[in-house]
């Protein structure tokens, strides 16, 4: 069983002394990092280092929530990858929500079904609002659900 972990890393290359910063400058302007890594990497007079002291490993954040620790079982032979047995990755049935949008919704629901007498003022109006009484326990329950999908406190 092995442990694959995702980091960044920063690479060196020792220019030349021709090499101006306008003419480094034109190159990072034009280039993609990938297309500018190729062309650094066809001049073979080049010195590369890889900086390990810059390595950082990336959380799932940093990732767009793509899984950065693997566990895989050994392949066959020790050579191939074997089995995936573990990630960091969120499982599928995992769902990310905007709180305070889910918060309102679930307020908003509770006082239309709850036993307010009144919910609305002008309600032939274009924009209806609240009455006091149902904006007193919109509040109420949208501090509640807020706090649970945010908290996971009840």
């Amino acid at each position: 069983m092995y442990v694959d972990m995702k980091k960044t890393s920063w690479e060196r290359v020792h220019l030349p002394d021709e090499m101006t910063k306008e003419k480094m400058a034109k190159l990072i302007e034009e280039n993609s990092a990938a297309d500018l890594n190729s062309l650094l990497t066809n001049d073979k007079g080049l010195l590369w280092e890889n900086m390990v002291e810059a390595d950082e490993y990336l959380e799932l954040k940093d990732n767009d929530s793509q899984a950065t620790i693997e566990v895989y079982a050994e392949g066959e032979h020790g050579f191939s990858p074997g089995e995936l047995l573990l990630t960091n990755a969120p499982h599928s049935d995992e769902v990310t929500v905007n709180a305070l949008e889910l918060a309102s919704e679930l307020a908003h629901k509770r006082v239309v079904e709850g036993g307010c007498q009144k919910i609305w003022e002008d309600e032939d109006e274009e924009q209806t609002t609240y009455t006091e009484e149902a904006q007193q326990l919109y509040d109420e329950y949208y501090d509640a659900y807020k706090n649970i999908i945010t908290r996971g406190k009840f």
